[in-house]
């Protein structure tokens, strides 16, 4: 077992993803992304939060004007959003087109012309496995109808397409997804909407059901089932059941090898005495062979998994401890 420090608050935030067998990119909380050793837990380097910044403000004034600006982290105490610090980091991803890690990046933005306007500026974070070589892809500033929805994470299809999840039981719309597309301007705008497929709501707040593919088919897990398509034509998709109907809410599915998956799935801890979670072994027909683990939703508070090679790592909470560990499974 893996023990990290708490930082950044938000217990139930904590993304890790594998760079390779021994060391993986770790977002903790909403503040902290760093590279790690996947044995030892030390912490190689941290991102350099002030190169991004210094890049994002530049985005900023070519997009909206130079009155605007990302205040200090003293002067941001003033703002009429919640956060200490004015940006927030969200879902890690990873686009394999670029060889790039990236996030979601939510930042606030003060008027020096105008102490009452303040906002916020989406955009996502790209760098490499040394979590350098930077790179700041805004998304469209005028486009204010949905952007207070995406920032639960998302999936790539391609580099010029990503789905961005909103939150399901926050908005009345028959979609939980967004479809951005990249312009010349290397800019994402809001080109569509995934109509008609939603997730189940039973799922802590800051979660997403994520999309991988699996024997040449892609996959979108919307928690009580599949939603399966082919290529990049994700409209001439459909839905997929599981096989067994049981009352349970699959918040992640990772591909292990071409005959299994890993899964981690939960009970329905707003009423049920004794909230669960279970790390399952799922074969090609997505029915459940093993029961890797098991865990009381009372102390450890489930964040996300990865695979990398054999290994399965789960990414929980400790409730009594206060503190963030990585689990490792052969």
């Amino acid at each position: 077992m893996t023990e990290f420090e708490k930082k950044g608050a938000h217990f139930e935030k904590a993304r890790v993803l594998a760079v390779d067998d021994d060391f993986a990119i770790g977002q903790i909380g909403l503040v902290d992304i760093f590279l790690f050793d996947l044995k030892s837990g030390d912490v190689v380097k941290y991102i350099d939060t002030d190169i991004i910044i210094a890049s994002l403000e530049e985005h900023i004034h070519g997009l909206l004007g130079d009155h605007y600006y990302v205040p200090h982290n003293e002067e941001n105490l003033r703002s009429k959003f919640v956060g200490i610090l004015p940006y927030e980091f969200r879902g890690l991803l990873y686009l394999k087109e670029k060889r790039k890690f990236v996030i979601n990046m939510v930042t606030v933005m003060f008027n020096r012309m105008n102490d009452l306007d303040q906002q916020l500026f989406l955009s996502l974070v790209a760098f490499d496995k040394n979590l350098e070589n930077i790179e700041i892809i805004p998304f469209d500033p005028l486009n204010k109808s949905t952007n207070s929805g995406w920032i639960n994470g998302g999936f790539f299809l391609g580099e010029d397409r990503m789905f961005t999840k909103m939150m399901a039981w926050r908005h009345d719309h028959d979609f939980d997804f967004l479809e951005y597309r990249l312009t010349d301007d290397h800019i994402y705008t809001l080109a569509d909407t995934l109509f008609g497929v939603k997730t189940d709501t039973l799922g802590y707040g800051g979660r997403f059901h994520g999309c991988f593919a699996f024997n040449d088919k892609n996959y979108l897990n919307l928690g009580s089932m599949l939603y399966t398509f082919e290529g990049g034509k994700i409209k001439e998709g459909h839905l997929l059941p599981f096989p067994q109907k049981v009352q349970r809410n699959f918040l992640y599915i990772e591909p292990l090898d071409e005959n299994h998956l890993v899964a981690y799935a939960i009970n329905n801890y707003r009423n049920d005495p004794e909230p669960t979670g279970w790390l399952f072994l799922i074969d090609k027909d997505f029915a459940i062979t093993r029961v890797i683990d098991k865990f009381d939703l009372r102390e450890a508070v489930f964040c996300s998994l990865f695979t990398t090679g054999k290994s399965v790592y789960v990414a929980n909470y400790d409730e009594r401890n206060e503190s963030y560990f990585l689990l490792r499974y052969e």
